[in-house]
């Protein structure tokens, strides 16, 4: 009785064609740039709250004219105004017209406005502590300019000193803090004040000339600044701007001056490979650039900021060619030179079924049927008609698989459950036929045998590269399995 039929399925796939198809790789969300950003942002959105909610409090006191409040206040932007404390009527008239004559000085000189402004710079750049001492010292500033203005007036220092020195400590007895948005009479730098006060300083002012030149500097320090990170918009940018998984995208301006990454593809016969896509990539951010070889193989990309990146190359039916550790700085043009592709690999999957229940093949006077040769040898592969080499290359025709002998699968090992993968380096020759074949893995020395028994019978259509057949390299897996 002859044994059961052996069950054979054949796939094939291109690895060049696979290649391209493959899904890219997804950049990881929290960077460590992302997480600094996400700290700076939480640290501006509490001082920005602290200033909103002490802006809102200025306006309150407004309304409750002075109401629990134990020291003046100079408030308000456009329309200043002084607010102060609900005792302010038992005050000895000298110390009024001190305290009016301080605020007055606010007022004209629009502190209040000027604290808010240095309040909101602080938000913003609290990370750094030159806003911090900039608020700070505005702050000091500011006092001893209205110190100087009460001095100026007439009033006596150590009577003035008394009268800050009392603020101070009405301040301190009732345990307050001012927490608006304004100009608090006792200030900050007390103690500097008061050395100041008696030491008999003199007001310090500046000309109008020296105030005219100090705007015209900062205002040319900061064009010089912000000229230094302003980005240029060519007309027609040369590079096309992509987007993968959720990275984020570079903005290309190709023509533009300042960075940039040069090169031409080439693939194996010395040919320029036109309509290679080339792909820059940002080391940290994850950030692509994309564009395309021109009719040379040539390709620039440019317009990105300076960095660590990748350069990678796609072309269908060859390897993906990646250079990495990509450093350019600032300004520079940096050339990867002549990038040279590799043909793809080409890779056979079979799969053979047998059963445990296997009976053994039929046995004649000629002996196993299984030993029995083929009536004929397998017939050649076409050739590949050579044609005149191309202009441009690029050009790959995949092997196909023309002839397939399917490996047998022993009886006895069918029975004894043996089952596995028979992995098979080889390369396919110019004519079509298996050369080199090298066993990988085998579960079994019998499939290993049956495997190369099969496969010296395989004939293929060659590969071809611009027209003129040529070798490569391809894996075989046969794929050996059990039904009970």
């Amino acid at each position: 009785t002859p044994g059961p039929a052996v069950a054979v399925s054949m796939t094939a796939a291109d690895f060049g064609s696979a290649i391209v198809a493959a899904a890219p790789v997804r950049v990881e969300f929290w960077t460590a740039e992302k997480v600094l950003i996400a700290v700076w942002l939480i640290g501006m959105a509490l001082l920005l709250l602290r200033l909103l909610t002490g802006t809102i409090r200025t306006n309150r006191l407004r309304r409750l004219e002075g109401e629990g409040l134990v020291t003046p206040v100079t408030v308000g932007w456009l329309r200043p105004s002084i607010i102060l404390p609900a005792g302010w009527r038992e005050w000895p008239a000298a110390q009024l017209q001190a305290v009016m004559a301080h605020e007055q000085e606010h007022v004209r000189r629009r502190d209040p406005l000027v604290q808010w402004l240095a309040l909101l710079n602080r938000a913003v750049f609290w990370f750094h502590p030159l806003a911090w001492w900039l608020e700070k010292r505005l702050a000091g500033l500011s006092e001893e300019a209205c110190d100087d203005a009460v001095l100026m007036g007439g009033h006596d220092p150590l009577e003035y000193s008394e009268f800050l020195l009392g603020l101070a400590r009405a301040v301190r007895e009732a345990g307050a803090r001012v927490e608006v948005v304004g100009m608090a009479m006792p200030g900050t730098f007390l103690p500097e004040r008061i050395r100041r006060i008696a030491g008999g300083a003199k007001m310090q002012r500046i000309s109008k000339t020296r105030m005219a030149g100090l705007v015209l500097f900062c205002g040319a320090a900061g064009m010089v600044c912000a000229g230094a990170s302003v980005g240029y918009r060519a007309g027609a940018p040369a590079a096309v701007v992509q987007q993968k998984a959720d990275a984020p995208v570079l903005m290309a301006q190709a023509e533009a001056p300042g960075q940039s990454v040069r090169g031409s593809v080439f693939d194996p016969a010395d040919l320029p490979v036109a309509g290679a896509s080339v792909t820059l990539t940002n080391a940290d951010s994850g950030a692509t650039l994309t564009t395309s070889t021109n009719d040379q193989g040539d390709f620039r990309l440019g317009g990105f900021a300076p960095g660590t990146y990748s350069v990678s190359v796609k072309v269908p039916g060859f390897k993906s060619l990646i250079h990495s550790g990509v450093r350019v700085a600032m300004g520079e043009s940096r050339n990867s030179g002549k990038m040279m592709l590799q043909v793809g690999d080409v890779a056979e999957a079979v799969t053979v079924t047998g059963s445990r229940n296997a009976t053994a093949a039929f046995v004649g006077t000629l002996g196993p049927m299984t030993n029995v040769p083929n009536s004929a040898p397998p017939a050649p592969a076409p050739p590949v008609v050579p044609v005149a080499a191309p202009a441009t290359g690029g050009k790959v025709g995949p092997a196909n698989l023309i002839n397939a002998v399917r490996p047998s699968y022993p009886v006895e090992l069918q029975r004894a459950g043996v089952a596995g993968t028979v992995r098979v380096e080889a390369i396919i020759s110019k004519e079509g036929v298996l050369t080199g074949t090298r066993v990988v893995s085998s579960p079994d020395a019998g499939l290993t045998q049956a495997v190369m028994g099969a496969l010296s019978q395989w004939r293929f259509r060659p590969s071809s590269l611009d027209g003129q057949p040529i070798e490569v390299a391809t894996t075989i897996d046969v794929n050996y399995s059990v039904n009970d």
